[in-house]
């Protein structure tokens, strides 16, 4: 597929609705085929979406290992990267266990930080004993006014300009 959004949509959607339906197991090859077929962004989101499976239903886990572990050669390091987490995340090597609650709330639930905030939290962040907290990136919004960004950002041009070369006097 040619449209690289469209995809990672879709399979956004079948990761957050295809564990909770009737026959989950019918998704599994339609997504791992996303793995096989598609450029190195839908193969991201495929892994992903195969892990959501994964800790949702725990009749799949030994099948989505599989898939996962094959996903390890990718050629892609956020392909490979992300294999590797979701595998350690959902206990590979205990296939049997019921996925714990903090592994659910990772795959499902949302970040409440803005992105903003947190690069720039992790850009200011100096290497010490303490690890990163993200508890300590701040939660709300500090942007200018969209007409603040404007000024600062043009050059003045048009009528208004001063002139540019020599006047004539």
């Amino acid at each position: 597929c040619e449209f690289t959004y469209l995809s990672t949509q879709i399979l956004h959607f079948l990761g957050v609705e295809g564990p909770n339906t009737s026959d989950p197991s019918k998704f599994i090859r339609y997504i791992y085929n996303r793995v096989i077929l598609e450029n190195a962004t839908v193969r991201a989101s495929a892994v992903s979406t195969l892990a959501k499976f994964g800790a949702m239903v725990d009749s799949l886990k030994p099948r989505v290992f599989t898939l996962l572990r094959r996903c390890l050669f990718d050629s892609d390091d956020e392909v490979r990267d992300r294999a590797t987490l979701y595998l350690n995340m959902l206990g590979a090597d205990d296939a049997v266990a019921e996925t714990g609650k903090d592994v659910k709330e990772f795959l499902f639930g949302s970040l409440d930080v803005p992105l903003s905030n947190l690069e720039t939290s992790l850009k200011n962040y100096e290497p010490t004993e303490a690890p990163f907290d993200i508890n300590s990136v701040p939660k709300e919004v500090k942007s200018q006014p969209l007409a603040e960004k404007k000024v600062a950002n043009k050059k003045p041009t048009g009528l208004g300009a001063p002139p540019i070369g020599p006047s004539s006097g």
